[in-house]
């Protein structure tokens, strides 16, 4: 794949990236699933079928991006395109491809267009107050807003694996104040941005 830009905007769908105005951001803009309803984006991912349906039907124009176990369903869509690869193999459950998200997947997508640096918003991992943290909850293709919210382990092991396999960009995660850190996440090409917001 070839380069886009210097700098990648990933939009996720945590509740910290709520009131940020990515209009004016600099940068290629990759949102996951139902960005698109509230950002303009460059391209989105989407590892749910019904996720790229709901994108198609609403005439999102870019580039949408899913699972190679999907893309073949859309292959009149001439704006679906399959993820590229894991840049590694591995032998547990969350290494498999399928099994990692929209979020994780997106991630590698943006490391492949080789930019400097890769912005992460509303990648915010843990739930609030052990609910779903999730802009669209209690909206279609979306749980309700009064679910456990999503285990992280899968997600903080993958977005590790990004962070790992692709040393030569500029990982920075924007959260607020009070957000934690996964343990684990000890690379020195990441960085945590504080938001204003």
């Amino acid at each position: 794949m070839l380069s886009v830009t210097k700098r990648i905007v990933l939009i996720g769908n945590g509740e910290s990236r709520l009131g940020i105005d990515f209009d004016n951001m600099p940068g290629y803009k990759i949102g996951c699933n139902a960005v698109y309803r509230d950002i303009k984006v460059d391209s989105l991912v989407c590892v749910d079928r019904r996720m790229v349906a709901e994108a198609l039907e609403s005439n999102f124009h870019n580039t949408i991006y899913t699972r190679n176990d999907w893309v073949d369903q859309f292959r009149f869509c001439e704006n679906v395109d399959v993820l590229p690869d894991l840049p590694y193999k591995g032998d547990k459950k969350a290494d498999n491809p399928f099994d990692w998200g929209s979020g994780p997947h997106a991630c590698n997508l943006a490391a492949t267009m080789k930019p400097q640096e890769i912005h992460l918003y509303g990648f915010d991992l843990w739930g609030i107050d052990h609910r779903i943290n999730n802009i669209y909850k209690d909206t279609q293709n979306y749980q309700d807003a009064d679910k456990d919210a999503v285990d992280p382990r899968f997600w903080i092991y993958q977005l590790a694996k990004c962070f790992e396999h692709y040393p030569n960009v500029q990982w920075i995660q924007h959260q607020p104040s009070d957000w934690k850190k996964p343990e684990s996440w000890n690379y020195s090409n990441l960085s945590i941005n504080t938001l204003n917001n």
